[in-house]
């Protein structure tokens, strides 16, 4: 049974990612034009579209840092986490999604350098590099980030703040 310290954290985590779905909406669209944004982000984008439910896996590794990131050309600065994998000690990065709706969400998580986590997402080819798209990121049971819904990737910011509502509700992964 979960203690009262991170229970409230999973509740603020939850909140902090509905008030950015909720301010997302709010600039009806407008994230997307200027600096930063979801630019590059969107459903159904050059980048979504590597996402592959059969290239689905799960890391158990320790966090060393989180980075900022621009996988593909044009696309507004993301967020990724750099896992060494407990499997084999192999640093793996896991991008998560833009800066600007992922990054409140994994300063309220605050991960130290070193900690046990687990890495959720599909592998892809991004440029040169193997990446995991990232739809969670899993410090305990009740403080975690997800990003992305696991059985077709669509990302969390691309829905509508009841849709992330119900999706956390029904979250097992």
């Amino acid at each position: 049974m979960p203690n009262t310290r991170t229970s409230v954290l999973s509740l603020t985590i939850r909140a902090a990612l509905l008030l950015t779905v909720l301010g997302l909406a709010a600039c009806g669209g407008e994230a997307a034009k200027g600096p930063g944004g979801v630019t590059g982000w969107e459903q159904g984008g050059e980048f979504d579209r590597l996402y592959s439910i059969a290239e689905f896996d799960k890391i158990k590794g320790y966090f060393v840092r989180t980075v900022d990131t621009v996988p593909l050309p044009g696309m507004a600065v993301g967020v990724a986490v750099v896992v060494r994998d407990r499997a084999d000690n192999e640093s793996v990065t896991v991008v998560l999604g833009p800066k600007e709706y992922v990054g409140p969400l994994m300063d309220k998580l605050a991960l130290r350098d070193g900690e046990r986590i687990n890495a959720y997402g599909a592998w892809a080819r991004v440029g040169d590099k193997d990446v995991i798209i990232g739809t969670k990121i899993k410090k305990t049971e009740t403080e975690f980030v997800k990003v992305r819904r696991t059985k077709d990737g669509m990302p969390y910011w691309a829905m509508s703040p009841d849709e992330v509502a119900r999706e956390l509700e029904g979250d097992d992964d």
